[in-house]
């Protein structure tokens, strides 16, 4: 903890800063959020791997003169507990990732999934070889649960970019309108001719005889006789 806890300070801080900037490129720009998560696991884990590999470098007598006696039984465990830390950093972009998306339910599915295994494989490894094997486990749990969070945020990405389904059948009122502008689905006899306005109005050609049965019907209506001029009381 001692070695290795700046790491999880750095850490704890980036991955803050990680949601918000997470949850403003889904809105603005959701083609930069998988590079923008990759970018951040990428440098969190050469960060992890520089701070685990300068303690395992670290002379014995300095380490146990900064430490005391619990650097004897401490730097067999660097290299695993590096290994853990190096697959938290892993799955920092995804996590955040998912939790930019608005994927709550799938990031509370990812928890209850990854939990048993960072329980049980570390006691396993307890079991079988005590601290060390504790800490192996720890890692091997962590990326396994790194596995799952980058794929778990492939598939939210995959689904926020697929075109959504048409229930409304806004779609074919898209043809409609494509028809109108292409002339399919046109009536017969109809022209369209431009208005002042710019705006297209159907002109209608309607045949003499029908003209001429509608003028005489109207002036039946209105009391007169074709060619007689209407009686005055």
């Amino acid at each position: 903890q001692t070695v290795l806890g700046p790491v999880n300070v750095l850490y704890l801080g980036i991955y803050m800063t990680l949601l918000p900037e997470g949850a403003r490129r889904a809105r603005e720009d959701p083609a930069s959020l998988r590079r923008a998560m990759v970018s951040a696991s990428v440098a969190l884990m050469a960060m992890t791997a520089v701070a685990t590999v300068g303690a395992l470098l670290l002379p014995y007598p300095l380490g146990r003169g900064l430490f005391g006696q619990s650097w004897t039984p401490a730097h067999p465990l660097l290299a695993p507990l590096g290994a853990a830390l190096c697959a938290g950093s892993a799955m920092a972009g995804a996590a955040a990732g998912v939790r930019a998306l608005g994927r709550a339910r799938l990031s509370l599915g990812l928890r209850l999934f990854t939990v048993p295994m960072t329980v049980v494989l570390p006691l396993v490894g307890a079991a079988a070889a005590g601290a060390s094997g504790f800490c192996v486990g720890l890692a091997a749990a962590s990326w396994l649960a790194a596995i799952a969070w980058w794929a778990a945020f492939a598939r939210a990405l995959a689904a926020r970019n697929d075109p959504p389904s048409d229930p409304s059948g806004s779609g074919v009122a898209k043809a409609g309108r494509r028809n109108q502008r292409t002339g399919f689905g046109r009536l017969p006899g109809r022209d369209h001719q431009p208005h002042n306005d710019g705006h297209l109005e159907p002109e209608v050609s309607v045949p003499e005889e029908v003209l001429h049965h509608a003028s005489d019907e109207i002036t039946e209506v209105a009391g007169h006789e074709p060619g007689r001029q209407p009686a005055v009381g």
